[in-house]
Order: structure tokens, then sequence, then C-alpha cells
């Protein structure tokens, strides 16, 4: 009878790699945090630049058993059998592999993190604030003729600010019609960067303006027409009106207007009335039905040209722009347009006229989008708006709340603005017209 073959020795169970511990450093994960950072730095370059860490005590490493050789009744090993990997074989490999991988992944956010800084670098560099420097204050304001003692000949307080404000910034936008070269939609606003306000004035396009009889809307063509910049004379006529020269402009034409809104996608507005209206000279033909909806780039242009059927005449055209401007705010200030925004951009450097270049669009933009909603105000130069002069209608500045507007929410300036800083052509009835004493210093 054979004999029985060997009883096959009871080899300790090798334990799956997955049970495996390295010994517990109770700050391990710690340590982890801080050798994946010290990866990126070092991927960077910036090693040699970080405080020295305090040494920790090492920990000592899983010591490889050594082979012992089994009882006597373990049979001699046998060539034909494949050898099997000793207990610990795999952990220096595998350990090596984890911390090739922490090495390539530190490598690979370290120069994210690289190209973000030199991104964010390059747009900090870009977006810039406009010049105002050139703005230097007020007009000086035309001498008192009273003499003594009088509050007009008293030194200023040594208390009272002076000077411009700091984060203030003005400016005016103004859409150009393409038939007649005027501009009927002028805004002027202030930006102010340090309390996170916009505050935007509407203009009129029938205020009477101190040049002749004419109405302010006129002011560029004017310019235009006497072989100067219509620019220039514009933004004088609005420094009759402030008493300070505007920071900033933008005269926008009507394709503009639509290029950009259908850059943002767009604008959602309520039209508040059916429009309709055709005038095949200026080949203008409207008809918007009323109510919520999207408006393109042609549509949004119609809308703000709209006037003739609206029973409160310009002023109700002003407040439907407003309401308009206000619909665009809302939307810019989504977060979902800003990756339109560079469209937006390259559309008004290529289409508007204007002292601002891209890095100044974008900062206004850039401010702009750190606004909140509530902060952002529409308003109207207050007058007569019923005035007349030789049967053609005017708008007449009532002066003393004009200028309480000014000071609240267009000023830059510490100083105040009075009468004796504008020149103002205005009237109570239209029957006879009076300036303001700034008038002297035009």
């Amino acid at each position: 009878m054979p004999s029985a073959a060997p009883e096959e020795p009871s080899y300790p169970a090798e334990p799956p790699a997955r049970l495996w511990q390295a010994p517990v450093n109770p700050k391990s994960k710690q340590e982890q945090e801080d050798g994946l950072f010290n990866s990126i730095v070092e991927a960077v370059g910036m090693m040699d630049q970080l405080p020295a860490e305090p040494e920790q005590p090492e920990q000592p490493a899983p010591k490889r058993p050594e082979r012992v050789d089994p009882p006597s009744r373990r049979p001699e090993p046998r060539d034909s059998f494949p050898e099997e990997p000793e207990f610990g074989d795999e952990l220096p490999r595998k350990a090596g592999k984890s911390k090739k991988a922490v090495i390539i992944v530190g490598s690979i956010l370290g120069v994210l993190l690289l190209i973000a800084l030199a991104a964010f670098l390059v747009v900090k560099l870009w977006i810039t604030a406009p010049n105002s420097d050139d703005v230097v204050g007020l007009v000086t304001p035309v001498p008192t003729h009273n003499a003594g003692d009088g509050p007009e000949n008293k030194p200023p307080d040594q208390a009272t600010q002076t000077g411009r404000k700091e984060g203030n910034f003005t400016f005016t936008i103004v859409g150009q019609d393409v038939a007649s070269g005027n501009t009927d939609v002028i805004l002027v606003g202030k930006l102010d960067t340090v309390e996170g306000t916009l505050n935007v004035v509407s203009i009129p396009r029938d205020t009477l303006m101190n040049y002749g009889i004419n109405r302010i809307n006129s002011a560029y063509a004017i310019g235009e027409n006497k072989g100067g910049s219509g620019v220039d004379n514009l933004k004088n006529e609005l420094k009759k009106l402030m008493g300070f020269e505007i920071d900033n402009y933008a005269v926008v034409n009507t394709k503009a207007v639509a290029e950009i809104i259908d850059a943002i996608g767009g604008v959602y507005f309520d039209v508040p009335q059916d429009m309709v209206y055709r005038d095949p000279i200026q080949g203008l033909d409207i008809n918007i039905k009323k109510g919520y909806q999207l408006l393109s780039g042609a549509d949004a242009v119609k809308v703000l040209r709209f006037r003739d059927g609206y029973a409160g005449g310009d002023i109700q055209r002003i407040g439907v722009q407003q309401e308009f401007f206000k619909a665009i705010a809302k939307q810019f200030l989504d977060l979902k347009n800003i990756p339109n925004l560079p469209a937006a951009i390259k559309v008004y450097t290529d289409n508007v006229e204007t002292d601002l270049d891209a890095g100044n669009v974008a900062f206004y933009l850039a401010q702009f989008l750190k606004l909140d909603f509530d902060n952002i105000q529409f308003m109207t130069l207050p007058g007569n708006t019923g005035g007349s002069i030789n049967g053609a209608s005017y708008v007449f500045i009532y002066v003393d709340e004009w200028l309480d507007m000014v000071n609240e929410y267009l000023n830059p300036f510490h100083e105040q603005v009075t009468q004796n800083h504008v020149s103002i052509k205005t009237s109570s009835d239209g029957s006879s017209l009076w300036t303001t004493a700034g008038a002297a210093n035009y």
C-alpha cells in the first residue's frame, strides 16, 4: 500500500493588501495635507521660500519579516513550485507608487495654480481705472459782490473736506440719432466704488441750454457743424449744467446698442403698451406688442426710439427707457451673463465713440458686477416739462431742485455746487429768461 503523501505544512495566510495599515500617527491627516501643499509649492519652485517646519520624529517603516525555516515537518522547497511573494514585498513598491502619484498630482496642481496666478495678474493689470486726474475740481465760482465779513468772505472751515471723493467716477452716455445727428438720449451718472452705488440721471432732450435758444440734444450736432468736436461741445454744455467736467463719455449709435444686447442674449422686458410707428424716411418700422418678452437687439432699439405714441410725450418715453436700462442692469448682474461680457466689450470698443479703452470698460463692468441691484438709482432732471418758446417745446430747469440732485447723487467732489458754479438759462413761464450767476465763467 503506497505511503500517504507528506502533509503540507500550514503557512500563515498572507493578509490582503487592503487590510494592511501603516503605523497610526495622530497627526497623519495634517501631515498628508502638509505634504500635498509642499508638493505643489515644490512643483512651482518655491520650496526654498517657505519657513522651516519643526522636525517630526520619523515613524519606523514596517520591517520586512525574515525568512524562518519551518519546522522539520516542512518539506524542502522544490524548484517546480512558483516562488510566492513574501509578506511585505509589495509594500515598498506601493508606497513608492503612492509617493510618485502625489508628486505628479502636486506638479499638475502647481502648474495650474501658476497659470491661474499669471492670468489673475494679467487681468488685474489689464483692468485699469479711468484717469480722472485731469478733472481737478468744480468750476471756479463767480466772486460775490458782497463786501465785509459775510459768509461768502470768511475763510473755509478747517474741518471742511476738500478735493475729490475717493473711488468716485462720473460719466455720460448718449444715444445718437442716425438721421439728425442729435443725441436724443442723454444720461449722466456717478459710480461710487467705495459706497457701492450707481446713480444715473436722464437729461430730457428738450432741456434749454445756455447757448442761444437751443435744446441740449442739439449740442453734439452744433459742435460738429461748427467744424469742431461734437463730444467736446456736449461735454461743455453738461459742464455748464453741473458745475464740473464729466470724467468719461460714450456716444452710442443704434447699431452698437443692438449688437451689445444680442451679445448678452437679448433682454427680457415688460413692454408697457403696443408700439406701432412707421417712418419710411428713416427706414423705421415699429410693431411690438405689449407684454413681458425677450427682446432682440433690433427690437430693443425700437422700444428705445418709440416716442410718438406716449400720452406723456418725451417724459413718459424717458420713464420707459429707464425701466429698460434697469432690466439690462439686472440681467448683467445675473452670473449667467458673465461669459458674454468679452463679446459685449468688443462690440463696445469697436462701435462706440468713447475715451475709455477696453481695460477701462472692463474696470467699469467689474465694479458694476459688485453692485447690489437695490443700490442702482435712475432719476430725471427736475424741470417744467410744459414750457415753450415761440411755440416750440422746452424743458426749463428748476435750478434749486437740480442743484440738490447734483450734490446728492452726481457730485464727485466734497465742495458743494452752487448757482455761482453753473451756467443755466431757464424760465418760469417762457416769457422771460434768466441765467445763474455762474454764467459769467463761460
